[in-house]
């Protein structure tokens, strides 16, 4: 993982993790799961927010990520984990699983 990658990640691993009940409270006491993943997706580290729509949206393989961001293909899965755990923390504010 490129440094400055991995300085985002610690940075939303360690700082920005913590802040997320703030987080969801800002959106509402009871938000449509679509807007609870969506705070999710702007809230996770650049490189995992990219790594998750190119797998979601544009439906490309973790290889074709790889090679289209210029990381490796374990750096994709963590950066699908991470997403993962974004929207689950903030759902988990709720009660609610995404599915």
């Amino acid at each position: 993982m490129i440094l400055h990658h991995r300085i985002a990640r610690n940075y939303w691993l360690h700082v920005r993790l913590r802040h997320y009940p703030a987080f969801a409270q800002s959106i509402g006491p009871a938000p449509d799961i679509r807007d609870q993943v969506k705070l999710a997706i702007q809230l996770v580290w650049p490189l995992a927010r990219s790594v998750y729509l190119l797998n979601g949206v544009h439906d490309l393989s973790y290889r074709q990520i790889a090679t289209c961001v210029g990381v490796d293909v374990s750096t994709v899965e963590l950066c699908i984990a991470d997403a993962l755990v974004s929207m689950w923390t903030i759902c988990d504010q709720f009660g609610e699983a995404p599915g």
